[in-house]
């Protein structure tokens, strides 16, 4: 799941959200996610709507939430 956002981040250069998940995961994700080079993870949401956002960069997320959450998901 991690490895696919990468690359769909890379690609596009837009972030890409993953579904919501439990901390362990996302903690898990954000693990796997500081070893690639030129990506960052950002967590988003609260409660069972929280999930993890992958950027390439420093790509500025601040605007996220008026995103289509479809078209940046990674389960298109």
């Amino acid at each position: 799941m991690a490895n696919e956002a990468i690359g769909k981040a890379d690609l596009t250069g837009k972030p890409v959200e993953l579904e919501p998940m439990s901390a362990f995961d996302r903690k898990y994700i954000h693990m796997l996610v500081k070893d690639e080079v030129g990506f960052s993870t950002t967590s988003m949401g609260e409660g069972q709507d929280r999930h993890i956002v992958i950027s390439k960069g420093d790509y500025d997320i601040s605007g996220l939430e008026d995103m289509d959450t479809p078209s940046s998901s990674i389960n298109e």
